[in-house]
């Protein structure tokens, strides 16, 4: 699975990371230009901190919502494959019953007719609940698979999340060293 970095929106001129400044002269951290600057870019680091915990805590929530709608539809699906498993038992049961009626009702015709027509009937209502509960069940395991596969991006993107706060982090505690010094 491709994950997508997240876009983060860029520091203004004047509080550009070390980093950055780093990598355009060749040599070690310049320092901010001014304590005032330094103000800024800790105020500004720490916005977008408190911007990206909200979205990795955003984030963590999801996947649990997520994951209790999940649960749900496991729930439901274990229940309708109950009901399906109680319903082919029926289904069963039924189709002994009519077989007994034909093996025992051999006083008269008609009676053995109308035994199997009722028994017939009985195990054709079954079949087509049994048709219909199929159905359910296929339709619930795509619901499930949904759910899973939001709940594999959900966790993706608080990984994501919870990488930039730590890089976010490192941000702020080199800018307020700085700003101490």
């Amino acid at each position: 699975m491709t994950t997508m970095s997240p876009s983060y929106p860029p520091l203004p001129a004047s509080t550009s990371t070390p980093a950055a400044e780093s990598s355009s002269s060749h040599s070690a951290i310049v320092p901010a230009p001014s304590r005032a600057g330094l103000i800024v870019q800790i105020s500004n680091l720490r916005h977008e901190l408190a911007r990206a915990q909200e979205n990795e805590r955003r984030a963590r929530e999801a996947p649990r919502v997520s994951s209790d709608r999940r649960e749900q539809a496991e729930q439901r699906l274990l229940d309708v494959e109950r009901e399906n498993q109680r319903l082919q038992a029926a289904v069963s049961m039924e189709t002994i019953r009519g077989d007994a009626y034909k093996a025992s009702f051999d006083r008269n015709v008609e009676e053995r007719t109308q035994d199997n027509v009722e028994a017939s009937e009985v195990v054709a209502t079954l079949e087509s609940q049994v048709e219909e509960q199929n159905q359910r069940i296929q339709d619930l395991q795509l619901v499930v698979d949904r759910q899973t596969a939001d709940h594999d991006i959900l966790s993706s993107r608080a990984d994501e999340s919870e990488g930039r706060v730590a890089e976010l982090t490192a941000e702020l505690t080199v800018a307020t060293t700085q700003r101490d010094e």
